[in-house]
């Protein structure tokens, strides 16, 4: 990445027929710094084609899972964002920080303020990124 890169991020969640990811694909684009580079948009492979194609992604960066993605992808990316929802939080979040990839979550971060705490000590054990994000057109 050169300094006037775009950064690359990854959607995990946010398909087509999701209530935030339109929405996130177009705000990440607003400043021309975040270029949407891979994805697991969808347990569904229709779902994740159809994403793949509206927000041109190439087809080979489209994952199943979130854990081909950070398989294939955490050395590649700069950044994740988590648009899945509520209740997939807190392991999704887990899982891209132990692999290194910062992390930028939609609200709420997790179910409880114990969830909350818990990938906080997370967060600092492993001196990740994680921010929680509040998009509103």
């Amino acid at each position: 990445m050169t300094p006037t890169s775009p950064f690359r991020l990854a959607f995990i969640g946010g398909g087509p027929n999701s209530a935030a990811g339109y929405a996130h694909f177009v705000a990440s684009r607003l400043d021309g710094k975040w270029d949407l580079v891979a994805g697991c948009f969808s347990k569904s492979a229709a779902t994740n084609a159809k994403a793949s194609s509206l927000y041109g992604v190439e087809a080979g960066r489209v994952y199943a899972d979130l854990e081909a993605l950070l398989r294939h992808e955490a050395d590649r990316l700069d950044a994740v964002s988590i648009l899945s929802p509520t209740p997939l939080h807190k392991g999704m979040v887990m899982k891209c920080l132990e692999a290194g990839v910062p992390v930028i979550c939609e609200k709420a971060l997790a179910m409880t303020s114990a969830e909350a705490r818990e990938l906080r000590e997370l967060r600092e054990r492993q001196n990740g990124f994680l921010a929680v994000i509040y998009n509103y057109s």
